[in-house]
């Protein structure tokens, strides 16, 4: 199997176990033998033998959720991480148990009237809303709860992104919730300076109604600007992994990706987004492709639609060959050789798709690995070495996943050199995003005054809106100077609600 061959989603979850358990901070447990041992122990003294956890480490016998929060107790994980994310490449993601409603109501109260709820809540309170006997909710008071769990998703960090988003997919299969989901995500696509998009259209795609097909339709063949148009050819190729598509549906949307494709005033990245969708569309058979899309898909994208890569298959194991070594050399103990990292490096760094490669990533950091690829990225970053800009957005999107506040000055290296790439710069804005800790506001403005591209100055105001820097926020929305949707950008990121849920966000990652 190539690097660049989806992995089966049983051999991403039994590595995901056996890595924790092999690089753990607990030299004792790294033999079965002795983590046997810790979780029988856990269990309330109900064996657990050595083979059974070898078969689940080894794709051999399927692990349950009640076991994979086992792992997370012995080993001291953060709970609900890796259950989230073994959710998370096993789709569709396992409800958790039903919870008592005495305590629903008290979570629906916190939740509608603005207290706080750790990310697995969530589910506990989508699992409850979509049973049968689900508690009563007025239409104003679902509204309240879908536009705070938005809010809240758009500015998660991390793997606690995961529960919210899978909270609201779970929602939105249910009549009474889909209307106002669909009705927000609606409102967000047409405000022209709205900064988040990528996450409400990916939600929007997962609604099995056929008002969210319409919407997701008709902001693809009539957007308010084109980052809505790059959102919506994501979220179309999202939409046609999950949901039975008709041809003459499938005919339309390929008809109007071909034409973002073979039209040259469009971005590379849209361009590229709309490539990526005839690619997912094209397998399905019966498409009829114009000659000037099948020469152009042939000429610039034939690799990417080949391989579903965005570099080519040499490039790619170049590097992943070079951060697989980086990670042997720093580990403590090295054990037999591991054949799924390459796979699930390959994928987080340059799989053109959007689901594929976040997911990926999810994984990574949900593994002692993660501090050393880290590492790693930081330090090929940081030599300054010829590599093309495909493979630095990967690398800087992957160090925005797998980072902490000590790599925050690769990516603040890479935001302030003039020779950088705009698509580049525009992804270490981001990632500085998602890192602990803050970027000095006289970098931001910098980085305004130097990089004129919008892409780059909307990174910017989500770099520094993610990690509440409202002094440089409050400069920029009342500089005259500026252009009007950089100020209105800023003022967005100002809005009461962001600001608060921003706030506790940052809050919640330094909990246990």
């Amino acid at each position: 199997m190539g690097q660049s061959a989806d992995l089966p989603s049983a051999h991403a979850v039994s590595w995901l176990l056996r890595m924790n358990r092999l690089h753990g901070p607990d030299d004792e447990l790294t033999t079965v033998r002795n983590f046997a041992v810790a979780l029988s122990a856990h269990r309330g003294g109900t064996p657990v033998t050595p083979s059974r956890i070898s078969r689940w480490e080894t794709a051999q016998a399927a692990v349950g959720t009640a076991d994979i929060v086992g792992y997370e107790q012995v080993l001291g994980i953060s709970a609900g991480h890796l259950v989230t994310v073994a959710d998370l490449v096993r789709r569709p993601a396992s409800s958790p148990p039903a919870a008592p409603m005495c305590q629903v109501q008290e979570l629906l109260e916190r939740a509608i009237g603005g207290g706080y709820l750790h990310c697995t809540e969530w589910m506990k309170i989508s699992a409850a809303l979509t049973t049968p006997t689900h508690a009563l909710m007025r239409r104003a008071e679902w509204q309240v709860l879908v536009n705070r769990l938005l809010v809240e998703t758009s500015v998660a960090r991390g793997w606690r992104y995961v529960p919210r988003f899978t909270a609201l997919e779970h929602l939105g299969a249910h009549p009474e919730a889909a209307r106002p989901i669909v009705e927000s995500v609606d409102a967000l696509l047409r405000d022209h300076y709205t900064q988040v998009l990528i996450d409400p259209v990916a939600l929007l795609s997962r609604i099995p109604f056929t008002q969210a097909s319409t919407v997701l339709y008709r902001h693809l063949t009539d957007p308010c600007g084109e980052r809505v148009l790059h959102a919506t050819l994501i979220g179309w190729g999202l939409r046609s992994a999950s949901c039975r598509l008709s041809t003459d549906v499938r005919q339309r949307l390929a008809d109007v990706a071909g034409a973002v494709l073979t039209d040259r005033t469009v971005s590379a990245a849209t361009r590229s987004a709309a490539a990526d969708l005839i690619a997912a569309l094209r397998p399905l058979g019966g498409l009829t492709l114009a000659a000037p899309v099948r020469r152009q898909l042939d000429v610039e994208f034939r690799a990417m639609v080949a391989t579903r890569s965005r570099v080519p298959e040499d490039t790619a194991g170049l590097v992943v060959g070079n951060l697989v070594n980086a990670v042997s050399s720093g580990l403590r103990v090295v054990h037999d050789e591991d054949p799924v990292l390459p796979h699930v490096l390959a994928a987080a760094l340059f799989s053109s798709s959007v689901e594929r490669k976040v997911n990926a990533g999810l994984l990574l950091a949900a593994t002692p690995l993660k501090a050393l690829v880290a590492d790693a990225l930081a330090r090929t970053l940081g030599e300054r070495t010829a590599m093309g800009t495909a493979v630095a957005e990967g690398m800087v999107d992957l160090l925005g996943v797998t980072g902490d506040h000590r790599h925050r000055g690769a990516l603040e290296t890479v935001l302030a050199d003039p020779q950088t790439p705009d698509g580049v710069a525009a992804r270490a804005a981001m990632s500085l995003g998602h890192l602990p800790g803050r970027t000095p506001s006289a970098l931001w403005l910098s980085a305004l005054d130097r990089c004129t591209a919008s892409a780059v100055q909307r990174a910017v105001l989500y770099g520094a809106g993610m990690t509440a820097d409202v002094d440089l926020l409050d400069i920029v929305a009342a500089a005259p100077e500026r252009d009007s949707s950089v100020r209105e950008g800023a003022r967005w990121w100002r809005r009461e609600e962001l600001r608060d849920q921003v706030s506790m966000q940052l809050g919640e990652i330094s909990r246990p």
